[in-house]
């Protein structure tokens, strides 16, 4: 086994573990915005959002793996875990506290998905909006501490990739605040209190109450009629019709 094998591995699934968060945003963003229609959107996204998120993790841990196992830097068990511990030589504590910091929000992201069910939607909601930030220190941990920063190639592969995640999370915000002013407005009766867990404290509209729009529409017309006139009585037959239809009465003997 070559002597820089836990090096390369630990570069390699640093990488791997960044690319998977990123696309997991993506996904994720695309799976509660309406960027692709009515939801649901695509129902693979959701599964496709979730094995992205073990993905990471498991990549993460990997990286975290290589590090305690590489004997030239030499990593402690202390120092992957708690921040400001490690100390190596020419990186500043703080640039690898971030890189720690970044995985113990993926590790409560993870968890509060798991408790998904027994966690208030909106605490949850809070929760799971922490994996942004666990993104951004992510992503100035590579930079600042990572030897691969200064490759050309994959600079440009992660600016487009943030660039692209500035985009979708930002419509996705947008959306979501035009809806909720919508729906608050009364121009929308369909809001999704099951995904959107920021309107949690608000009680949910009752179904068989009309909107403000529908109680300003007449009400429906009988079948068959198209015109209020026809609601009119029909005027009465001729007396000397009524009296051909009057039943003759029998003779008195």
């Amino acid at each position: 086994m070559s002597d820089q094998f836990f090096w390369y591995m630990t570069r390699s699934s640093a990488i791997v573990s960044w690319l998977a968060a990123a696309a997991s945003i993506f996904a994720g963003s695309l799976t509660s915005s309406r960027l692709l229609g009515v939801k649901p959107t695509v129902p693979w996204l959701t599964d496709l959002h979730r094995f992205l998120s073990s993905m990471t993790l498991a990549f993460l841990l990997l990286h975290m793996a290589s590090l305690w196992l590489d004997e030239f830097v030499r990593f402690r068990f202390a120092d992957l875990i708690v921040p400001w511990q490690a100390e190596v030589p020419g990186l500043d504590a703080t640039s690898l506290a971030l890189g720690v910091l970044a995985a113990w929000l993926l590790a409560v992201v993870q968890v509060s998905s798991l408790l998904k069910k027994r966690l208030p939607p909106k605490l949850w909601h809070r929760i799971h909006l922490s994996s942004l930030v666990a993104f951004v220190l992510a992503t100035v941990h590579g930079v600042w501490a990572g030897s691969d920063a200064s490759n050309r190639a994959l600079l440009a592969v992660g600016v487009s990739i943030l660039a692209a995640l500035c985009l979708v999370v930002g419509a996705r915000l947008f959306r979501h605040r035009e809806h909720v002013a919508d729906y608050d407005a009364g121009l929308s009766d369909d809001f999704d209190w099951r995904h959107e867990a920021e309107a949690v404290d608000r009680e949910p509209p009752d179904r068989y109450q009309p909107s403000p729009n529908q109680a300003q529409r007449p009400p429906p017309r009988p079948h068959g009629l198209s015109h209020p006139e026809r609601l009119v009585s029909r005027p009465s037959p001729p007396a000397s019709r009524l009296e051909r239809q009057a039943p003759r009465s029998e003779p008195q003997r």
